[in-house]
């Protein structure tokens, strides 16, 4: 039996390793978000089932890692905890008011819909 180990992706998925922190966006205001965190570069808004999250969540996060299904391939990373301290202190600053109150930043990682 062959085990793989690693991201598994097809021609509508992408693997992701971000460090990030989960937002609180009010109800009416869950449309625009797109706009506003979208098209960020270095960032992916991640919302729930179709972001690789649990359903209710709502993440924003830098990207450590992303894997397009096109080319499958990830060369190794190497990154320290000072970095990715940093990285989700940019990642709060870029959330703003959104940023979940006493949520600190996680590493996420998982296949989205693309």
């Amino acid at each position: 039996m062959k085990i793989r180990r690693g991201f598994v992706s097809n021609s509508s998925s992408s693997s992701f390793v971000v460090v990030g922190v989960e937002l609180n966006v009010p109800e009416d205001e869950k449309d625009d978000m797109w706009e506003k965190f979208g098209d960020l570069d270095g960032y992916l808004y991640l919302v729930g089932d179709d972001g690789g999250l649990k359903e209710d969540k709502i993440v924003l996060g830098k990207v450590v890692a992303n894997i397009n299904s096109e080319d499958g391939y990830m060369e190794s990373i190497e990154i320290s905890t000072i970095d990715l301290e940093k990285m989700g202190e940019e990642v709060i600053k870029k959330a703003g008011k959104y940023a979940a109150k006493g949520k600190k930043p996680k590493i996420y990682c998982g296949t989205r819909a693309t």
